[in-house]
């Protein structure tokens, strides 16, 4: 606003000082001339006037867009931050009872693959042996503790 009025103030001292160094000129050269050249002048000044007038113009509309630009950011970074934590408290939501679940089935032995005799004889394929079972049971115990500790933190 003070850098405007500053503008203004320096645009009409300068046409002041231009009207009072061609005062002198205009006088010389008689009446009928000078009352033509002051009207040339007097609308050159008025053209300019306008056109400082009309950029000054643009100039407010341009700061008020950006200022209105720079809220709707800041109201959608708010609402994506938002958003955000409302996805992390859901996927822990979602996570805690899976992994408890888990940690449950993970607590009981794992099924026996003895087969009776009749399902041997039925079965072409041979049970798998023991010690794969319990790789498979370590493995899934480590990966639902795993959870669960990422579920609680």
């Amino acid at each position: 606003m003070a850098s405007a009025l500053a503008r203004r103030v320096a645009m009409l001292l300068a046409f002041v000082a231009l009207g009072v160094a061609i005062a002198p000129v205009l006088a010389a050269k008689g009446a009928a001339a000078s009352g033509e050249e002051l009207r040339e002048l007097r609308g050159r000044i008025e053209k300019l006037q306008a056109d400082l007038a009309s950029a000054e113009g643009n100039r407010g509309e341009a700061a008020d867009l950006l200022k209105a630009s720079g809220k709707a950011v800041s109201e959608a970074q708010r609402s994506l931050f938002e958003l955000a934590q409302r996805r992390r408290t859901l996927e822990a939501q979602l996570a805690a009872p899976t992994a408890c679940a888990s940690r449950s089935r993970a607590a009981t032995p794992p099924p026996s693959h003895a087969t009776s005799p009749t399902t041997a004889t039925s079965s072409a394929r041979a049970p798998p042996s023991s010690t794969s079972c319990t790789r498979r049971a370590k493995a899934s115990r480590r990966w639902n503790a795993m959870r669960c500790r990422a579920a609680t933190s």
